[in-house]
């Protein structure tokens, strides 16, 4: 410890550190952006997106993706305005998702030096920016569809949050966050693991008097940002039947495990990664490496929600007030992550997908 601080205080050397780490991140993206522009033909899911955005420019209202009916096709409607001038090939199809995974990398480098103590922050950013090769698949390489803006949505509303319980008056931020959640819920059920925790905690506040006028208005911008999922509701009835099926409850914790926090987990934290997103093809690395990181993930999860529990009872002796900070944000959506993962009937071990969250909250842990 000694010596990492010496380290620490050294700054030529925190400097030469940080140009390499940042090098290191920028070659690494160039590096999977050309190999998936070169070597990786168009998929079916990225050519339904750009024929939705089609669709879309020559006057219609689509409110649930063309086949992948649980979806509201808000990548394609931002692929709309220049889905007539860009090729028709993989960079035609991959430009916004490479440009939003490039903007998420920036974010969440920002909400690092906005929340974090200045001893803390190194590590966060040299995970943020050298993250898992599943998370730089999905940031530089290949990203399924609309995943690109729920991970922008991930960082934008875990943003917005902590700027609101920051500031005095910020109804109106309030207001955009609730747009926001619902737009991300009805873009992705599994932006639920963050808007959840992010909607209720803004409820709180830090005063009782605040509770109706924040609800009042995260309500209205949610009820919003929701209307395209209550619209695909009304329209097409059992439209998200298909992924919101449920396994039986004695089976949730043995899931949970395994393969969850066994097998999946370790997989989008990379370790032992497959060679492309939800394949069941990989490295070859020694399996005990995963086992080794179950347990460092649940020891450093365990300190955490200890920690972030003690906080909030200190506070709440201060305030007579439940209140909650970014940091609670961050570990309750990477519970409630890993609990969506653990009762969904379509998560395998292999979805990784459905763990992004954990992986992109995990410096901020």
């Amino acid at each position: 410890m000694r010596k990492l601080a010496i380290y620490l205080q050294n700054k030529r050397l925190l400097k030469f550190s940080a140009a390499f780490i940042l090098l290191a991140a920028i070659l690494l993206r160039a590096l999977f952006m050309y190999t998936s522009l070169n070597h990786l033909p168009v998929t079916t899911d990225e050519a339904m997106s750009v024929l939705a955005a089609k669709k879309i420019w020559g006057g219609a209202w689509l409110i649930l993706m063309p086949g992948t009916p649980y979806f509201f096709p808000f990548e394609s409607y931002l692929l709309t305005p220049l889905v007539d001038w860009m090729p028709r090939n993989a960079v035609g199809v991959r430009y916004l998702p490479f440009i939003l995974g490039s903007i998420s990398v920036i974010g969440f480098l920002y909400i690092a030096r906005r929340c974090l103590q200045k001893d803390s922050r190194w590590p966060a950013y040299a995970w943020i920016l050298v993250p898992s090769s599943y998370l730089l698949m999905y940031q530089s390489a290949y990203i399924p569809t609309n995943y690109a803006i729920t991970i922008t949505f991930a960082w934008v509303v875990a943003l917005l949050f902590d700027i609101c319980q920051k500031r005095a008056h910020s109804n109106f931020l309030i207001f955009v966050v609730g747009v926001l959640g619902g737009l991300a819920f009805s873009t992705h059920i599994l932006s639920l693991a963050f808007v959840f925790p992010a909607f209720l905690f803004l409820c709180f506040g830090d005063k009782i008097r605040h509770i109706v006028i924040r609800t009042v208005s995260l309500s209205a911008g949610a009820v919003i940002g929701l209307l395209p999922f209550l619209l695909s509701i009304i329209v097409y009835p059992g439209a998200h039947r298909a992924v919101s099926q449920l396994i039986p409850l004695n089976k949730i914790l043995y899931k949970l495990w395994n393969p969850g926090l066994t097998e999946t987990l370790p997989g989008v934290l990379g370790i032992n990664p497959s060679l492309f997103p939800d394949f069941d093809v990989y490295l070859n690395q020694p399996h005990f490496l995963r086992t080794i990181v179950t347990y460092v993930y649940l020891a450093i999860l365990i300190l955490v929600v200890a920690n972030r529990t003690m906080l909030f009872i200190r506070r709440l002796r201060r305030h007579r007030w439940p209140s909650f900070e970014v940091h609670d944000l961050f570990v309750a959506a990477s519970i409630i992550a890993l609990i969506l993962y653990s009762m969904n009937l379509r998560a395998q071990s292999e979805t990784y997908r459905y763990l992004l969250i954990p992986a992109l909250y995990f410096p901020f842990l």
